[in-house]
């Protein structure tokens, strides 16, 4: 079996978060997303945006984190180019 990278490394982060063995972690995450394929994918639920399933238990992620990770990752967003007639 053949993983991407990114893949890989964030399945290790995991495997060191939860103390699993990476076999146990990657197991764990084909069968999520095996069991709800939906959840990962895109959907079309509303006409200009597109939109996802998030789980009840999922914790919100606030702009000012989002602005914390980009500042600390030193990454550099472009601005949305997007034409919308009016």
């Amino acid at each position: 079996m053949t993983l991407d990278d990114d893949v890989f490394a964030a399945a290790v982060q995991l495997a060191k978060a939860s103390g699993e063995r990476l076999g146990k972690v990657l197991s764990k995450l084909v069968r999520e997303g095996l069991a709800s394929p939906q959840a990962a994918s895109p959907t079309k639920a509303g006409r200009r945006f597109p939109t996802f399933k998030v789980p009840r238990d999922a914790r919100a992620i606030f702009a000012a984190r989002v602005q914390s990770v980009i500042d600390y990752e030193g990454l550099l967003l472009t601005p949305l180019k997007c034409c919308f007639s009016m």
